[in-house]
């Protein structure tokens, strides 16, 4: 999403006008359809079709290991019918679901005891994203965290490629019957750097037949690379 808003952004020959579009970015995991919308006065808001579905890959977890690696008690770790699960739209995931806002916001994240219970998919250890339901924004649908040390990243403020694993988890556990499922979701609270991302899920015949997720960016900053 932030890589088609900086794109869009930066080939407008004019400011203030009010524009959309479509593009196509050429990514790992395939062709990405990212529709742009710009208005005057707002921040950007980009969405993009979820180029491969979430599936769910094998794995078993230990919950006291991942408690651990997080800092929590195993009695946090999971609610509901929502247990540990390894998933990829793209880029593997472990899915944590944990008890509350409060348990997701005491997490204090162990790199080293993370990389050594880590399932290996695709090539790369899996990123940790730590999900619950509710959010401190009260329209929020769940409220997340995403750790991936392997890849240099301490926490992430929002995680698209996340968000479209995690719809897997979510029709999964929910058992999301046929027809359009929204989701708001927010990141990036505790780091204080707020973020909302739209899911967008639709079922047909009891299986995610499309997902889409969208959401704003805004420059922070800006800088010039000399060849």
């Amino acid at each position: 999403m932030g890589a088609a808003i900086a794109l869009a952004e930066d080939g407008r020959s004019s400011e203030g006008e009010d524009y959309d579009l479509v593009q196509m970015l050429e990514e790992n995991v395939g062709p990405v359809r990212c529709a742009v919308r710009g208005r005057s006065g707002e921040a950007t808001f980009a969405e993009f079709d979820v180029p491969r579905k979430s599936v769910r890959l094998d794995a078993k977890f230990d919950r006291q290991a991942i408690a651990d690696a997080l800092s929590l008690k195993a009695t946090q770790i999971g609610f509901e019918n929502h247990v540990p699960s390894f998933w990829s739209a793209g880029m593997p995931f472990v899915m944590i679901p944990v008890h509350d806002v409060s348990a997701a916001g005491a997490v204090e994240f162990d790199a080293a005891l993370w990389e050594q219970m880590t399932p290996i998919a695709e090539g790369r250890l899996a990123a940790a994203y730590i999900y619950c339901r509710g959010g401190v924004n009260h329209v929020a649908r769940f409220h997340t965290r995403m750790f991936a040390p392997a890849m240099g990243i301490v926490e992430d403020p929002a995680t698209g490629a996340a968000v479209a694993a995690i719809s897997g988890a979510i029709h999964c556990f929910d058992q999301l019957i046929d027809g359009h499922h929204p989701f708001l979701i927010e990141q990036g609270v505790e780091m204080g750097r707020p973020s909302l991302l739209h899911l967008h899920i639709d079922v047909s015949g009891g299986e995610i037949g499309a997902a889409r997720i969208g959401g704003q960016a805004v420059k922070i900053a800006a800088g010039e690379l000399y060849l």
